[in-house]
Order: C-alpha cells, then structure tokens, then sequence
C-alpha cells in the first residue's frame, strides 16, 4: 500500500505480463551473451545478447541490448533491440528503442517509445519470399 491509502497499481506493460509470476533467469547489465538463447518461463534481459531468443515471457530492462531475432509468447521492451521480433504480445515501453521488423499479435506502443520497423501487427503471419512470388505467379493471366 502506498501513501495516504492510495493502492499501488502496476504499469500496463507489467499487468499484461503478468508481473506476479517469479523470474526464472536474469542476465545481469554487466553480463554479454554471445550465441543463441533458448528458455521457459519468464526471464529479464538487462545486460547485452548478440544471438537469437527464443521463449515465453521476456523482459528486456533500460540497460538491455538485444541483437539478433526473438521469437516469444510475450516480450515487455525496456531497452534496445535490433532485430526481427516474432511475439503474441508485444509492449514497447517509453525507453524502449527498436530497430528491425516486428510481427504481433497484440501490439502495444507506448508515449516515447522509438520504433524504426515494420510492423505487422493481428492474426495474419507474415508471407514468406516464395510465397508472396507464388501469389504472384497465380495472378499473373
């Protein structure tokens, strides 16, 4: 309980995620992750990953710096990703930065978050290169 009975009220990025649920990792801000992650649970990247992540509920702080792809059932961004995400749920927090492409399900930015990417955001996955060229071909007369 806060001050003068006032409840405290977690942010809507934590809410969504599930703040309750306990941290099954954390990689510290001093720490430098060279190579590819996989995890389940919930973990919180606040130091640097140069490789791809794979799991269900990632948190990346203000000092995490994420360069490679992730794929994930939820991903609250603090921090710096460069990359392309794949995610149910994604949040880009006001310090969050990203440069890459993002494809979400449910896609939420808030005030002062800088997004340098494409986005695709429902239920619609992303057509691969062969794909959309087949598309193509079959419209062609």
């Amino acid at each position: 309980m806060a001050l003068f009975g006032k409840k405290d009220t977690p942010t809507t990025a934590d809410s969504r995620m599930g703040k309750k649920q306990a941290l099954a990792s954390l990689i510290d801000e001093q720490m430098v992750i060279e190579g590819n992650i996989s995890f389940t649970g919930k973990t919180r990247i606040d130091g640097t990953v140069n490789g791809d992540i794979r799991g269900e509920q990632l948190i990346i702080g203000e000092t995490g710096t994420i360069n490679g792809n992730i794929t994930a059932d939820a991903i609250t961004c603090y921090g710096t990703i460069t990359g392309k995400i794949e995610a149910g749920m994604f949040t880009a927090c006001p310090t969050c930065i990203l440069n890459g492409q993002v494809n979400s399900k449910d896609l939420s930015v808030e005030s002062g978050a800088t997004l340098n990417a494409e986005i695709r955001q429902g239920s619609r996955q992303p057509e691969t290169a062969e794909q959309e060229n087949t598309a193509a071909t079959e419209q062609t007369p």
